[in-house]
């Protein structure tokens, strides 16, 4: 019953929380593979398959498809002022809704259907592989957001701020970056090389946060489930929020972190001299 009504609310307004401005990005003709443009930042939505970041000197962002089809064949590529958003067309993805934190729904020809209510996966099924990759070139420091569902996405060093909010089981490989933030439902894996500056941590189920190296400043690790953190380099100061069986492992921390525990979690950190 309870799955029936959520069900209904998803088909009601799943149309409204993926409104995007009309209009498609203009230098883009019907069967082209590759667009270039010039923005403030570039955002995901929902695109399930290999996607891959990358790093150059010019100001513009190039956005190429690789594999069978066109870009708009399966996305919607919209600019404004300050982001460009690629969204995946909802025949190939599905829908993505998020009340509060509290109801996930996801499905689609190249994503597996789930449920997910409170911490708990309801219901899942068959996924299939995209038969494209998508190759995103974008200069420096570019902010870079993703939203919905992943399969595998790969960002270079951009020294820039990622903010990443997916459900799933998505993965997503980043490098060097900036001050940044990464939430997950689900049991997605994010991997960081470095991180300067800020990090912001929110997990519910099982997902996993490893970070290798950096100087950051403020941590900030949320865990709902069983989730797990592993943070190197040096940190600041941290506070730590773990609600059930999750665990954090900090390599060297210069202040005695703030915990919060309820439940079988773990904290695990080393005071740096």
């Amino acid at each position: 019953m309870l799955f029936r009504y959520i069900l209904a609310i998803a088909l009601l307004v799943s149309g409204v929380f993926f409104e995007v401005s009309s209009g498609y990005a203009d230098s883009c003709d019907p069967d082209c593979k590759s667009i270039t443009l010039s923005t403030k930042g570039v955002e995901l939505v929902g695109v399930v398959g290999d996607v891959s970041v990358r790093v150059h000197d010019a100001p513009s962002t190039i956005v190429t498809l690789v594999g069978n089809g066109s870009l708009h064949r399966y996305f919607e590529i919209h600019q404004s002022k300050e982001l460009i958003t690629i969204q995946q067309k909802s025949e190939y993805y599905g829908r993505y809704l998020n009340t509060n934190g509290s109801v996930s729904i996801i499905a689609g020809r190249y994503y597996t259907n789930t449920v997910v209510i409170g911490n708990e996966v309801m219901v899942s099924g068959a996924a299939k592989s995209a038969d494209w990759k998508l190759s995103i070139v974008v200069p420096k420091r570019q902010p870079i957001k993703i939203r919905g569902a992943v399969s595998s996405v790969s960002i270079g060093d951009t020294e820039g701020p990622v903010d990443a909010e997916i459900a799933g089981a998505g993965r997503v490989i980043v490098g060097r970056i900036g001050s940044s933030r990464f939430g997950s439902a689900g049991s997605a894996v994010f991997e960081v090389d470095a991180v300067e500056g800020d990090l912001h941590v929110h997990m519910v189920g099982g997902g996993k946060m490893i970070v290798r190296d950096g100087e950051i400043e403020r941590l900030r690790v949320a865990l709902q489930g069983a989730g797990h953190a592993e943070i190197g380099g040096t940190v600041e100061e941290a506070n730590l929020s773990i609600v059930g069986a999750g665990s954090v492992k900090i390599d060297r921390i210069k202040r005695r972190p703030v915990i919060s525990l309820l439940g079988a979690g773990d904290v695990d950190y080393t005071l740096a001299k």
